[in-house]
């Protein structure tokens, strides 16, 4: 998650393009190449012959044969005529590959006579790895928390928050979640025979069966339109259903034209769509894919217009799909059309607004059949909430969190000290365990995929090309390992070589899945571990038949399947495994989702989105469906900047940018964060949030779309979520309209156990708030931003009433304060000391000229230069002006910039060790805002028009301790700071370290 991760990117060529590495072939003539790679548990071996310039130099070579050898023992050969396109390949079933077993692959070209014209061989030999012999680990015959054993009715199965009606009316009578229902009319099979009208299929009885104690199984038949469906499903306790379906003729051949599976929605349950989109999402997501759903009629999404194309395939049925609203929907899944009939030229599933219901379609044969024999189809569906939020949700965070919380759970971030074994077994288990308590977190995982293997590792020499490296493994130019990567190697006695810089990816195939929850298994039970943070998308396409993707589509080309269910699989055991383990605490998966509804999350309980994704263009809607709680998943917000002032991945303006995101995200109950903006606002955030105190069983939230707590709406523009607790309230107040002062009012909210607030003070900065005669709240609030306020019944110690020793002053919280601010800068280009500024905001004014008092100018250590001084600084920008006051005594450096320029800008931050030189500092150092006390550290942010200030100050250990910073002053930031911790001792939090 940072510029020194390695990352897999979308696996665009069969699972393999990234994962060339492995053991075997020598090096071959350049004029013939001769590449094999094995599937070990399988007894394949795969092979490609290149030959095409040397057979035009060897006209007289006509002929070439396979021979592979075990142990000396020729157990295969076979002959082949050279084709006239220069190369073959191919795949050969040697047979079980026995413990120990040597084996030599060669290809021998000969001439019409049998003389041997070129030879090209490679070797190779089969260990038995651990995990091949292991019990399988993540099979347990046991249900993962927080599900049940799924409960059977006369006609119906039932798991947790879900129920399943059938019937002979359809597929689904009924589908009840969270306590509604969520289907119009039944969910039928429809059919359609050349001549004949669209005909509903109609069922037998429904056969519903326990499978043990943590599935069931359904069969049932559809006839009609003279054909047959034999069903079988499969259901599992966590609500993954999946269907299939075996399409016969009744009383011989018919001319299939049509068959579709429909399910109706109620409109009032239609609210939120999330179909599979391209990953990464860099150019933003279309709004008919996710986000709020269209209210007109007609048809609202089909997947041939917005088809899922992150990797090759030829069909567009969508691998996922989901409709629903904040509390409930379900999910449709489909890995392949594989035994389908359907044109990739129209759509295999649509969605439509028809009157009172919105009706999504699959369709299993979109064009003309003849179906004479029988064929086989399948498909899934998953109601959700997937399952409920673990206990204590909101106090789940990353290391780098000051955790003030009693109830709080620490978790490993990037690159803490044990939580990134992208090198896999090079971290030993007694390695990974000291790794794991130097980190001092409660739950401390693994990173990438299950224990991350790589080039370098046992296993992996093995498996190499059976675990997706391309057959070319070994001709790929490699980086040396990072710096922190030789590090790990050498401290685990392992030489640092740049093989094992490649990641196994195929956390899908049957071995790999067998090997990596073994790895965790011993992961779990033996160092520390309790989750796998899992990264990257699990549907991924692949054309791979030994590991069972891919097949030949009815028009005789090869179609690649999706790893959708085996990536749920996957998790299944990998959650299974860390309950086994006696981890029933742990997260089990903490997922990046790409997307949050796919079926595997059920089994994840923490995930990461954000990353790779256009956040200034996604819209509320879209907020709604990463952040909902019916995923059962806690989420962590990846501040990942990308704007359109500046290229990606450079944030550009960055306060601007992130205010304008946050306006969006956080009103939507996000409490964690992996990593911090730039601007330090999501810090900010959590300082909000932990001044509320969310470690209290009377917290309540109360969302922007059916809030509870609001007298009335201000405006349409105004969006307001809330936070109660006995005695107090934060709320989100975000403007996405125009005009600037908003005025909200709440409730009585005695309800909620806070009744009688009074006194209301801006969360960021301590300001108070204006308050009208009749509670209602004023507040100025530039569009696409917001204001975090906390309510009280009674004033509110720390609130930031006026600098230390400093007058009192009335509120004026509907007064812009960086007109002030930039008022202020601009005084300081020409004079260092400030004068009256009518309208300004008093009490930014009070800081900064107390900031300036504790810098005269007219003091023998203090250095003022002003704009025209500053001139000759290589701003590379037009209309930046800068000018500067150093201390000599303090070490701090206060410099005031404005942009004069129609343009936002952000500086580099070697302006800053420019402006430093000039004044005779050495280096920039710390930096803050002299009010706010938050600055951008990688960037020097000045938005048209507008002044920043910052000061520049040496290293101290004591930045908001006793001296707060370079000045007696402090900032509103360390007030808010000093706050939090009399908090945290006034209601038994944590000790928090200093």
């Amino acid at each position: 998650m940072s510029a020194m991760r390695l990352k897999l990117l979308p696996w665009l060529h069969a699972l393999a393009c990234l994962l060339l590495a492995g053991p075997v072939a020598a090096a071959a003539p350049p004029a013939v190449t001769f590449l094999v790679g094995p599937y070990p548990s399988k007894g394949l071996l795969e092979y490609a012959l290149e030959y095409g310039a040397w057979r035009q130099a060897t006209p007289g070579a006509t002929d070439w044969s396979l021979c592979v050898e075990r142990d000396g023992q020729v157990i295969l050969r076979e002959s082949h005529k050279l084709a006239p396109e220069g190369h073959a390949q191919g795949i050969v079933d040697v047979g079980k590959m026995p413990d120990g077993a040597h084996y030599t692959v060669a290809a021998l070209i000969t001439d019409p006579a049998g003389h041997e014209l070129a030879r090209q061989t490679t070797t190779f030999a089969r260990t038995i790895m651990p995990f091949e012999t292991a019990p399988p680990a993540g099979t347990a015959d046991l249900i993962v928390p927080p599900f049940t054993a799924p409960v059977l009715g006369r006609q119906s199965v039932s798991c947790w928050g879900r129920t399943y009606r059938h019937g002979t009316g359809g597929l689904l009578e009924q589908l009840t979640a969270a306590g509604q229902d969520l289907l119009a009319r039944p969910c039928v099979l429809r059919a359609q025979v050349k001549g004949e009208p669209l005909t509903t299929l109609q069922g037998s009885r429904p056969l519903l069966a326990p499978a043990g104690q943590t599935a069931a199984t359904l069969d049932q038949t559809f006839s009609g339109a003279g054909i047959r469906v034999v069903l079988h499903g499969d259901f599992d306790y966590d609500g993954f259903y999946k269907f299939t379906a075996l399409l016969a003729p009744q009383d011989g051949p018919v001319e299939l034209e049509d068959l579709r599976l429909e399910i109706p929605f109620k409109a009032s349950i239609a609210q939120l769509i999330e179909a599979a989109v391209t990953w990464r999402r860099i150019e933003g997501t279309p709004k008919e894919c996710m986000g709020e759903l269209d209210t007109r009629q007609g048809v609202l999404w089909d997947s041939q217009t917005y088809p899922s194309r992150n990797w090759p395939r030829i069909g567009n049925m969508p691998p996922f799909f989901w409709l629903g609203d904040d509390q409930r929907g379900l999910v449709y899944s489909c890995a392949s059309e594989q035994g389908m009939h359907n044109d990739e030229h129209r759509p295999a599933a649509q969605l439509e607004r028809r009157g009172p219901e919105v009706l999504y379609t699959a369709w299993f044969a979109n064009q003309p059949l003849h179906l004479a024999d029988p064929r086989t189809f399948a498909f899934a569906l998953q109601a959700s909430p997937f399952k409920a939020l673990p206990e204590h949700a909101r106090l789940w965070r990353n290391q780098g969190y000051r955790m003030p919380y009693r109830n709080g759970t620490l978790f490993t971030n990037w690159f803490t000290a044990g939580s990134y074994p992208t090198y896999g077994r090079f971290l030993t288990l007694d390695r990974l365990k000291q790794c794991a308590a130097a980190t001092g977190a409660d739950q401390v995982g693994v990173m990438a995929s299950a224990g991350s293997e790589c080039g370098g590792t046992p296993e992996y020499l093995q498996f190499w090309h059976e675990w997706g490296s391309d057959l070319a493994w070994n001709t790929a130019p490699r980086d040396a390992p990072e710096p922190w990567a030789v590090q790990m190697l050498q401290e685990a006695g392992v030489p640092p070589s740049p093989k094992v810089r490649v990641e196994s990816a195929s956390n899908v195939c049957a071995s790999n899945v067998a090997y990596r929850t073994w790895w965790f298994d011993q992961e779990l039970r033996h160092a520390g571990i309790s989750y796998i943070y899992q990264d990257n998308p699990p549907y991924v396409t692949t054309y791979d038949p030994p590991n069972g993707y891919g097949y030949v589509r009815d028009d005789g080309r090869p179609e690649p399947t999706s790893a959708i269910w085996n990536s749920r699989t996957f998790a299944k055991r990998c959650a299974t495994a860390a309950v086994a383990a006696g981890r029933a605490d742990s997260p089990y998966l903490w997922v990046n989702t790409i997307s949050p509804v796919l079926p595997g999350r059920s089994f994840a309980r923490k995930m990461l989105n954000g990353e790779y994704l256009y956040t200034k263009l996604l819209t509320l809607g879209q907020y709604r469906v990463m952040a909902s709680k019916q995923w059962g998943m806690v989420l962590d917000w990846y501040p990942f900047p990308q704007t359109p002032e500046s290229p990606y991945p450079n944030p550009g303006p960055v306060r601007k940018y992130w205010r304008s995101v946050y306006s969006r995200l956080l009103l939507h109950d996000v409490t964690s964060f992996s990593g911090g903006d730039n601007a330090e606002f999501a810090r900010r955030w959590l300082d909000a949030l932990d001044l509320f105190w969310l470690d209290d069983a009377g917290v309540q939230w109360h969302p922007y779309y059916r809030n509870d707590t609001l007298a009335a709406p201000d405006r349409p523009a105004t969006l307001v979520s809330t936070y109660t607790a006995p005695g107090r309230l934060l709320a989100l107040i975000s403007n996405q309209g125009p005009a600037a002062i908003a005025h909200v009012r709440f409730r009585d909210l005695a309800s909620f156990g806070c009744g009688g607030l009074k006194y209301f003070y801006d969360a960021e900065t301590g300001e108070a708030i204006e308050t009208a005669a009749d509670g209602t709240l004023e507040l100025w609030i530039p569009q696409e931003d917001y204001r975090v306020v906390l309510g009280y019944p009674a004033p509110w110690a720390p609130a930031a009433i006026a600098p230390p020793g400093r007058a009192a002053l009335p509120a004026a919280s509907t007064l812009d304060p960086e007109l002030t601010l930039t008022a202020i800068s601009r005084q300081l280009l020409t004079a260092p000391t400030l004068h009256a500024l009518p309208g300004a905001h008093p009490l930014y004014q009070q800081w900064m000229e107390q900031v300036l008092a504790e810098l005269p100018a007219s003091g023998p250590d203090v250095v003022y230069l002003d704009a025209k001084a500053c001139a000759d600084v290589a701003f590379g920008k037009p209309g930046i002006q800068a000018a500067l006051l150093y201390s000599k005594k303090l070490d701090a450096l206060l410099v005031a910039y404005v942009n004069d320029s129609d343009q936002d800008v952000a500086l580099p931050a070697t302006i800053r060790d420019q402006l430093a030189a000039k004044a005779g500092k050495r280096g920039h150092n710390f930096v803050i805002h002299p009010v706010y006390g938050h600055s951008e550290w990688e960037f020097i942010d000045l938005p048209a028009h507008e002044g920043l200030l910052e000061i520049c100050y040496s290293d101290s250990v004591d930045f908001w301790g006793a001296r707060h910073g370079p000045f007696q002053t402090g900032t509103m930031l360390g007030n808010i700071t000093r706050a939090v911790e009399a908090n945290q001792r006034s209601r038994g939090g944590r000790a928090l370290p200093r």
